[in-house]
């Protein structure tokens, strides 16, 4: 009769008690496993997003430069022609200016002989 009376009183709550808390663990156990899971797969989604965007970047980055050298190839290209265009027209402009120099003197050269001669020899040639 004890054994009945403590049984039901002591021993079957005690029981159950012992079985809640074994399932409470056992969920717990069960709840962080899932939660590490999860955490890992973030972790891992993290990581690759994280590589993709260095990949872009680096895109980003070497299409920029591209953009820059070839810009800079196209100014530097118009500045040799701009500069070989007024070179020319320097050289265009002074020959002219030479050329008009030289039809000038060439009609003063006879007049200019004889006033240096008539200077240095003291009479005309």
């Amino acid at each position: 009769m004890l054994m009945l009376i403590l049984g039901q009183l002591l021993f079957k709550p005690w029981l159950a008690v012992h079985a809640r808390r074994e399932q409470s663990i056992e969920g717990s156990i069960a709840a962080a496993a899932s939660l590490q899971e999860k955490a890992a797969a973030a972790g891992k989604r993290y990581d690759e997003d994280l590589a993709a965007a260095r990949e872009r970047a680096l895109q980003v980055r070497s299409d920029i430069r591209k953009g820059a050298n070839t810009r800079s190839a196209e100014l530097l290209g118009d500045a040799r022609v701009a500069a070989g265009k007024g070179l020319a027209e320097a050289r265009s402009k002074t020959d002219g200016e030479v050329e008009e120099a030289r039809r000038q003197l060439s009609g003063r050269i006879a007049g200019l002989a004889g006033e240096i001669t008539t200077k240095v020899l003291g009479r005309s040639a």
